[in-house]
């Protein structure tokens, strides 16, 4: 699974282009309690700027279970609020774009800069604030 969310990242990346910042691999995948058929693949994608129509369409033809991706800004990952904006989720079936608040969010950004491992471009710490 770790090369499954490696191609993942590689991809999300080359849609987003310049401004994917970072990639980042979190949860039971990262921390070594992944189990098949049950887990899925928790990405975080740290963007300059906002994601474009193209790109959300982009990454929602190629993305699919067991990939669950959020993508935010990087103001956003470096001042996360209570209840910050998600530019794009997609995963469980869903597809969301511009969320003004998720309030799970400012979890997810924990554990990411916590136990996350970079697939791509700045480590957490250097993009998600305490």
């Amino acid at each position: 699974m770790l090369a499954l969310a490696s191609t993942v990242a590689s991809t999300i990346a080359s849609v987003l282009g310049a401004s994917a910042r970072s990639v980042i691999l979190h949860g039971s995948l990262a921390t070594g309690r992944f189990r098949p058929g049950r887990s899925d693949v928790d990405l975080l994608a740290i963007v300059d700027g906002g994601v474009t129509d193209a790109q959300a369409a982009a990454l929602r033809e190629l993305l699919s279970d067991p990939i669950d991706l959020h993508v935010v800004t990087s103001a956003v990952a470096g001042r996360p609020s209570r209840a910050p904006a998600v530019e794009l989720y997609l995963g469980h079936g869903e597809f969301s774009r511009d969320v003004p608040a998720d309030p799970d969010l400012p979890t997810e950004l924990s554990e990411a800069r916590a136990r996350g491992r970079v697939l791509h471009g700045a480590p957490p710490a250097a993009v998600i604030a305490c």
